[in-house]
């Protein structure tokens, strides 16, 4: 007759199994990942579709008085500006911010709507009432 050594910590539904041994983890070394180079992109203003883009300002001061800049129909669009302020004289018919921080926006009158979209630290002053 064989008989086997059995221990008390064993596994009752398989016997030859080996017992439970902890696995130790080793923690993944978390290196601090490089950030892109910010670019800098030139600043563009253009006339599309009777709305004024405004992109990647930053420092400066934009003021449109004329008419030919400003008219109930024209809508004005910024598009990543920092730190920049725009003054509009006249009655303008939108006003959008997208991707903006630091932006001051000073205008007489609007017909529809001002809509700000993940941006930061905006500043709308209203001159007429």
């Amino acid at each position: 007759m064989d008989f086997k050594h059995v221990e008390k910590n064993a596994n009752k539904k398989n016997p030859d199994a080996l017992p439970d041994v902890p696995v130790k983890k080793t923690p993944a070394t978390s290196q601090p990942v490089a950030k892109a180079p910010e670019v800098k992109k030139e600043p563009k203003k253009e006339m599309r579709f009777n709305t004024w883009y405004l992109e990647n300002y930053g420092k400066e001061v934009l003021k449109f008085d004329s008419e030919d800049d400003v008219s109930p129909s024209y809508g004005f669009v910024l598009i990543n500006c920092k730190d920049t302020q725009v003054v509009i004289v006249g009655k303008c018919k939108s006003i959008m911010l997208e991707a903006c921080t630091n932006v001051k926006i000073v205008f007489d009158s609007v017909v529809t709507a001002a809509e700000v979209i993940n941006s930061k630290k905006v500043t709308f002053t209203i001159k007429e009432q």
